[in-house]
């Protein structure tokens, strides 16, 4: 691979961006760059001490461009190819306006590409082939690819989870979008007078039980519909037992059983049990 050329993948979700400097000879991922989003609502709380941005504003750009800069470069400049995946259009916008200053000012000639449906290895069995975000169509073409057995489930959670069934050969036959942990806790804040806005910290464990404020109480009922926390039980499993859905996918799972029953799924009916009791 040429040492001046760099291959960026880029993602821009509606939870962050994500950029990776991508090793195409060997097929890796190099260095990795993630910018979290602020949504900016009054109120909000959050007890993460991670800077975060407004999506529409171009203060995360000076982030893209350290992560770009070549420091072992004389020019301190290298020419991108960046090949992007998005759902947001205001970021995008913004990025590509940045690529494109970028190009002009220091005549590096990056390559911009937006990743649309047509370049994914999937047939789309769906009423609006054009309207399915490309996000879920590179989840379902990896799962294809990592995962020979059809038909299979694929799961995806950040501010919104979706839950599509890829078909034998390599047809993405739909699926449904669900309201995330980060999504469920904004419009608690937004619906409820009495209720405050709050960021949805990352999980990294479930939330102990009972909630003994409104805050605790409040990540306990979103954490609780989440199949990120707990994939057997809730709105994931009530999907997958769908008689539709068994009859096309017959609930394959692209993860083995091993890796879906973890501590924290174990911990959650310990926990779900001891509750009951004291009831």
């Amino acid at each position: 691979m040429d040492k001046a050329i760099r291959f960026l993948g880029v993602d821009i979700g509606n939870s962050g961006l994500r950029i990776a400097e991508l090793n195409v000879a060997e097929g890796k991922v190099a260095q990795t760059l993630r910018i979290t989003w602020s949504h900016g609502y009054v109120g909000t709380r959050s007890h993460s001490v991670e800077v975060r941005y407004a999506p529409d504003s171009p203060d995360w750009l000076a982030a893209i461009e350290n992560f770009v800069t070549d420091t072992t470069n004389t020019s301190n400049r290298v020419r991108c190819i960046w090949l992007v995946s998005s759902v947001r259009r205001d970021a995008l916008k913004l990025l590509e306006d940045y690529v494109r200053q970028r190009t002009n000012s220091n005549a590096l000639n990056d390559e911009w590409r937006v990743i649309t449906r047509h370049d994914i290895e999937l047939d789309l069995d769906v009423l609006e082939p054009d309207r399915v975000g490309v996000d879920r169509l590179l989840a379902a073409s990896a799962a294809a690819r990592l995962f020979p057995q059809r038909p299979l489930i694929v799961m995806q959670v950040g501010s919104a989870m979706t839950v599509d069934v890829v078909r034998d050969p390599h047809v993405f036959g739909g699926g449904a979008i669900l309201p995330g942990v980060p999504m469920m806790l904004r419009l608690l804040g937004q619906a409820a007078d009495m209720l405050p806005t709050i960021d949805a910290d990352e999980l990294t464990d479930l939330p102990p039980l009972p909630g003994r404020n409104t805050e605790q109480a409040m990540r306990c009922g979103t954490a609780s519909a989440s199949p990120c926390t707990w994939p057997r039980t809730g709105r994931a499993r009530a999907l997958t037992r769908r008689k539709t859905w068994r009859a096309c996918a017959r609930c394959s799972r692209t993860l083995p059983r091993r890796a879906r029953q973890t501590a924290e799924n174990r911990r959650a009916t310990r926990c779900f049990t001891r509750v009951r009791a004291s009831v």
